[in-house]
Order: structure tokens, then sequence, then C-alpha cells
């Protein structure tokens, strides 16, 4: 490994860059430590995955033929299994799974700062590369520490880089079980392990083929398996059914000229890292650190190009990001290069604070306050908690999960879950005989023409797009006229879709 110039002239310079870090790191961990315990949705889907993490500490399978009372999500099942894990000793409920993705994030923190380290040996600029991904936590609306997969997915993927940067046999076995790790935790690692498969080849041949071959094999034998044991269904969900998903045309650009305007300073430092590396160390070191990074870009961007893309698939390419930016700012040996790359540090600090896009209007991108639960919401809670438990009977909640379990009912169908089942069933050219298709709308009719359900819970804005989806078996129900909150718009998430004024289809009598 060629040596990186000394720091010393830029001692002041990296001082400051260091206790910004810091500054981020604990500001971001004590926002984190406020919200951990919250005892409501801070997105809109953590309920559901608390009711998945409940299935699978309960020895109920996470693929099956869908129904009101089921309908499993398009992920691999590895956050489901940690959540289940992590609730037999703190319990069941959101602290639970907020526990394995705030771990999560942990560990990614000491990931980017152990691959930055290792390439560059500055411990400042590891410490740089940690404070600068947990400076974005107010970019990224907060997503860290919610109950979902991607920071357990991030974490899975940066150890692969990190392992397969040792250069060592028994790392590269290591860093093919981190690889399928990363798979079964979120079925995008199928978008950036290929890249790093590139990346593993570039550096050496060998080890690279090895880890192909035993990441190939072990992903292949896994979904496999599960296939088997699951009656296909797994496939399904994981495979065939994202492919009905329509995309979103205006992120093709909008991806390059607007979601990354934050970090342009970032992607700028990284072009020059690439072609100081290129420089410095030949094409194969440029080429490999190239394709490790553009993995993470690309996994972003063509998750965000899918409908349902939230901030949350940003995550991937901005840790990328902010591996490369470190190592430019301590690599050029020329005294002016190394000065511009440094003060781009600072600049990206600021840009992460700071929206460039709207000085105007909402001029602050982490805004501490913004990231906590909104005034009234777990009041609004309550208010439908009570409701649900007052009813004679099990009670629908597409857009609540693990309420009704909190209320004393059992769980159902989760609204993203049906939303993107129907998407499948409605695809043009889908053949009748299909068994989703079958098994849902049979379910359907079951439950609802036969008013198994007290009352349906549905919210704006999608309420109307699920009546009309099984307005045909809705005949037993009615409207309730009351309104079920004293503030329709206080049961509005802090993030994902923004689902409000809550309304009641009851059983009639």
């Amino acid at each position: 490994m060629q040596a990186i110039p000394a720091l010393d002239s830029y001692r002041p310079l990296w001082r400051a860059l260091a206790a910004l870090s810091a500054l981020a790191i604990l500001t971001m961990l004590g926002l984190v430590i406020v919200r951990i315990g919250y005892p409501c949705e801070l997105e809109w889907m953590e309920g559901a995955m608390v009711d998945e993490a409940s299935r699978v500490r309960h020895g109920l399978s996470s693929y099956h033929a869908p129904s009101t009372r089921h309908v499993p999500f398009l992920y691999t099942p590895l956050f489901y299994v940690a959540g289940a894990i992590a609730s037999l000793v703190v319990g069941e409920g959101f602290f639970a799974v907020r526990l394995v993705s705030v771990l999560a994030t942990v560990g990614c923190l000491a990931l980017l700062a152990s691959i930055v380290y290792l390439e560059t040996e500055k411990r400042r600029a590891a410490l740089c590369a940690a404070g600068l991904f947990a400076a974005g936590y107010g970019w990224l609306h907060a997503w860290y520490d919610l109950g979902r997969n991607d920071m357990l997915f991030l974490a899975c993927l940066l150890a692969t880089w990190r392992l397969l940067l040792a250069r060592m046999d028994q790392a590269t076995w290591c860093a093919a079980v981190c690889a399928v790790l990363a798979f079964f935790a979120k079925q995008t690692a199928l978008m950036w392990l290929p890249a790093l498969a590139i990346a593993a080849l570039l550096l050496d041949v060998r080890r690279g083929i090895r880890f192909c071959v035993a990441t190939a094999l072990c992903i292949g034998l896994s979904v496999y398996t599960y296939d088997a044991l699951t009656g296909g269904w797994f496939s399904f969900y994981v495979f065939e059914m994202p492919r009905a998903h329509h995309w979103q045309g205006d992120r093709l650009l909008g991806f390059w000229t607007e979601d990354l305007v934050p970090v342009l300073p970032l992607v700028a430092l990284s072009l020059l890292a690439f072609v100081q590396r290129w420089s410095a160390r030949g094409p194969r070191q440029a080429l490999a650190l190239g394709a490790a990074v553009g993995g993470g870009v690309v996994a972003s961007y063509v998750s965000r190009l899918h409908v349902g893309g939230f901030d949350n698939v940003l995550i991937y390419g901005f840790a990328a990001l902010c591996v490369v930016g470190p190592i430019a700012a301590v690599a050029f040996e020329g005294p002016g290069l190394r000065r511009f790359a440094t003060a781009l540090l600072f600049v990206q600090f600021a840009m992460l604070v700071v929206d460039v896009r709207s000085l105007s209007s909402k001029p602050l991108l982490y805004d501490p306050s913004r990231c906590l639960p909104r005034a009234g919401h777990e009041k609004a809670c309550a208010e439908i908690r009570d409701f649900v438990r007052a009813q004679d009977g099990p009670v629908w909640l597409p857009f609540q999960g693990w309420l009704a379990v909190e209320a004393g009912k059992e769980p159902s169908a989760h609204g993203q879950a049906m939303a993107d089942l129907l998407a499948w069933v409605e695809k043009p050219g889908l053949s009748p005989e299909d068994r989703a298709a079958i098994a849902l709308l049979q379910s359907l009719q079951q439950d609802l023409e036969g008013r198994r359900y007290a009352a349906i819970v549905l919210q704006e804005p999608q309420g109307a797009k699920f009546t009309g989806s099984f307005g045909p078996f809705v005949g037993g129900y009615r409207l309730r006229a009351t309104p079920l909150l004293s503030d329709p718009m206080g049961i509005r998430p802090l993030v994902g879709m923004h689902t409000h004024s809550p309304y009641v289809l009851e059983r009639g009598r």
C-alpha cells in the first residue's frame, strides 16, 4: 500500500474537520436515543415490520398465498429475523426493530471509518468519513434508525467491501458470507454486488474468482431452498412481483440534477480520487475503487427510479461517496489540490445542513426538531387504538401495522404490501389463473362479503384506491359519519407515505 502524504501542514484544518465529524455523530446519536423508544410509527411501514418480526418469532411463514390477514412484502427476510431475535431480548414492538437499525447504523459508521483508514492510514480521514455519513441524517429524513431494512443491508454491504480489501483468503470467504447476508437483508444487493465483484477481480483475480463463485452459489442455493420450503412464493414476492412496479420517469435525470445536489462536493471529490489513484497506483486500483463506489450510486439510482423509492434509497450511494471523499482529500501531494480537496469537505458539511436548492423557503436540510415526532401524533395513535379495542371483532387496519395487536386484535394485511400485490394483479397480460390473484380475490370475497371485520380503517390519500380495488365486496359496510380523530392530520407519520384523515367503514347490522 502506498503511503499517503502527512497531514501535518493541514493539522488545524483536519482538527476542525474532526470536530465537525464528532459533532455530527453525537447529534445523530442524541436524536436516535430520543426516537428509539417512541411508542408509535415514525414511518408508515414501521408497524408492518414489527408484524413481520412477530410472525418470525412465532414460527409463521413470511411467504405464502396472500389474504386480507397477511400479504407478504417484496423484501428478503433477514431484517424480520433480526427483529425477531431482538424482540426476544427487549420484547416485541417498535423498540426491537429500531434497535436492529440503530446497531446497523453504528456498524456502518465503524465500517466506513475502517475502509478509509485501511486506504489512507489516517485516523482523522477515517473519522471524517463517519462524520459525513452522520451529517447526512437530516438530509435523508432521519431514515437511519427507523425500523426498516436499509441500514442492515448497508452494514452487510460495507462489511463485504471492507473484507475484500483485507487481502486474506479467510477474509474472502467472510466477504462472501456478508454478501449473502446483504442479499437476504434486501435484494437491492444484486445491484451493488456485481460492482464489488469487479473490484475484487481487479484487486486480486484469484481471490475475486473465489468470492464470485462462493457468493453466487450460496445465493442460488439459498433461493432454491427458500423457494422449495415456501412452494415458490419466495421467488414470486422477491423477484416477480417487483417487476410490476412502475418507473418514476422524472428521476431519470432528476436523480442527477436534484437528488445529488446536496452531495456535489463528494461527487467532485470522487472524480478527483479516481484521477489521482489512476496516476499514483495505476488503472486497476483506480477502476477497483470506482467500481465499489459506483455500485453504491447505481443501487441508489435504480432504486430511486422505482415508484416507492423514497429518500431511504439515497443512503447507499451516499455511504459510498463518504468513503471516497476523505480519501481524495488526503491523497494529493501538491498543496494546491490538497487545499482544494480539504475545502470541499468543509463545503460538504455545510451543504448537508443548508439546502442550496431552496434557500428562500426551507433553508435547513438538517433541522433536529423536524426529526422528532409531531405534536399530537401519539394522541392520534391512541385514539385509533381505543377505537379498535372497543370493536366487537377483528379490525382491518391497512395503514397501521402493529396497532391492532396493541389493541388486542389480530394483525392484518398492510396497505403497502397490498398495493404492491395489486400492481401485479392489475398488470396487463396477467393470466386469470394466476394463483396470487386468485388467492387475493378469494380472501377479499370471503372476509368482506362475510363481514368478518367489525370495521375497516382507511386513510387518505390512498383509501379510495383500496376501496376501488375491493369495492365489489364491501356492500355490507357503511361509512361511519362520526370523525375518528379530533385532529385528522395528527396521524401523519414523519416520513414515508404521508397518510392522514382516517375514516371508518363499519359493518352493517
